[in-house]
């Protein structure tokens, strides 16, 4: 979904010869709001793009006085890009992954979120590049017959090896952007960079135990109050964990009522007394998803399912119901506390756990 909630196109295209092709839905550079960016020859940008921090941004590119919901997520990309060049990835916060088109410098920039809560695959042959969310295209649009990468499937059978290699796909020549880099693409050929890195802070010393509750509250109402710019079109998806539990405490304070969760008929289901539990506490209008919904909400799910590039997790069909029940609803925008178990839960990957066996915590967060 959008910053406003509408559904975001495919990013696809490719480069050849210093010439751009999008086979999606593009946005044209017009900084009419900051008048001292406008370029003689505009910028060409494609992809999904949510930022948290547009009002920040706003400020520092000198148009703090602009009505923010009267400007794009891609109007302030492109505007950032113009002041900082590629500097302006370190300062987006948010999820996104775009393609960028300069014709000054006849350069391609590739960029994915910090964490890449978003897909970007490509692949290059001979000089030409081409880019897809979809790691089936660009094989397919340079014109290349594709072959299964066995490495990859081991990696995905096996399970622990899964994170070990944040570039591969399920074909040979087809590499994923990993998180928080960006590739360039231009007449000297092809270069990837990281732009953005995890440091480990100095330590932190607040006093009381108290005080280190409060400043972890302090931080998660901040990435709450980010992510909601409408309070009436926002939810909590609720399960049974205190993940979701205590973001849903946070959106309650920002003054969303709504909450969706998959429940049961099922009376002694502890997660859905739970989620019964939480949302009468903070007075939430609780919208239930039972498992028998999730066709009608979902259409052909089988079909979606076998249309995937990637095998897919079955543990995510209650949620893709409940998203799409809070959508149906006028709520786009959903928060969730999907894999914070995965982070710190019981559901480390093995090289995680062994990161913290041996003492190097900070590590295993990088990693995780």
């Amino acid at each position: 979904m959008t910053h406003g909630g509408t559904e975001q196109p495919l990013l696809e295209g490719s480069v050849a010869d210093g010439v751009i092709t999008f086979r999606s839905a593009v946005h044209h550079e017009h900084c009419g709001w900051v008048g001292d960016l406008r370029a003689d020859q505009g910028l060409t940008l494609s992809g999904p793009i949510r930022l948290d921090n547009r009002s920040e941004l706003l400020e520092a590119l000198g148009a703090a006085s602009v009505a923010s919901r009267s400007v794009s997520d891609e109007q302030i990309v492109l505007a950032a890009y113009r002041m900082w060049g590629t500097g302006a990835l370190g300062r987006l916060l948010g999820d996104f992954a775009f393609a960028l088109w300069d014709p000054q410098r006849r350069r391609l920039l590739l960029a994915r979120d910090h964490f890449g809560a978003r897909p970007l695959t490509y692949a290059s042959v001979r000089g030409q590049l081409a880019f897809s969310a979809d790691s089936r295209v660009p094989l397919r649009a340079l014109g290349v017959a594709p072959k299964i990468d066995r490495d990859r499937v081991f990696d995905f059978l096996v399970g622990w090896t899964e994170s070990a290699d944040a570039q591969s796909t399920f074909y040979e020549g087809v590499r994923r952007l990993p998180p928080a880099h960006l590739l360039q693409f231009d007449d000297l050929g092809e270069r990837i960079e990281r732009f953005w890195e995890l440091e480990e802070p100095e330590p932190l010393r607040l006093g009381p135990i108290g005080a280190y509750a409060e400043a972890l509250q302090a931080v998660l109402r901040d990435a709450v109050r980010c992510r909601i710019s409408s309070p009436d079109e926002s939810t909590i998806a609720l399960s049974g964990g205190i993940d979701s539990g205590s973001l849903a405490v946070l959106t309650a304070e920002s003054g969303s009522r709504a909450a969706h969760a998959g429940t049961t008929s099922d009376p002694d289901c502890i997660e859905t007394r739970l989620i019964r539990s939480t949302t009468s506490r903070l007075g939430l209008h609780l919208a239930e998803v039972q498992p028998e919904a999730a066709p009608a909400m979902c259409g052909d799910f089988a079909g979606f399912v076998g249309s995937l590039e990637n095998p897919f997790d079955w543990s995510m069909v209650i949620y893709r119901t409940v998203m799409a029940a809070a959508v149906a609803d006028g709520r786009p925008t959903v928060l969730t506390g999907v894999l914070a178990d995965e982070v710190f839960g019981l559901h480390l990957g093995e090289r995680i756990r062994l990161e913290i066996a041996g003492g190097r915590s900070w590590s295993a967060l990088r990693q995780a």
